[in-house]
């Protein structure tokens, strides 16, 4: 048995009642991820209005093509997607590609079409 399961089996509920508790702290744990994310995508609506435009307007560059468009990350999608991907996920292109190309929420970060990246 490897590390994660003798973790898991030891948390285990053992009987009914602390079947409940367990599936009681899940479902609050559960919500409170999505009350957080919901807040946070709220709280950066301008942001992410602001990327797509600039994702459905232009090819990536500025009008004179001398300048790559830069895109806004806000501080807790960076924040997260270092905790998850490690603290390299802006630097380290297959990194970033993961927390900000193939992830939904990362993906509206983009101010360029993600199959172009």
């Amino acid at each position: 048995m490897d590390k994660t399961e003798k973790i898991l089996e030891s948390i285990a509920p053992k009987d009914e009642k602390e079947r409940l508790i367990f599936k009681e702290a899940i479902t609050n744990i559960v919500r409170k991820i999505n009350e957080r994310d919901r807040a946070m995508v709220k709280a950066n609506a301008p942001l992410f209005k602001a990327n797509y435009k600039q994702r459905k307007n232009s090819d990536g560059f500025s009008n004179d093509r001398e300048m790559r468009l830069v895109a806004m990350i806000p501080t807790e999608m960076a924040v997260i997607a270092k905790r998850i991907y490690g603290e390299d996920v802006l630097t380290n292109k297959a990194k970033f590609k993961k927390a900000f190309v193939e992830n939904e929420e990362g993906s509206y970060c983009l101010t360029v079409d993600p199959k172009s990246i």
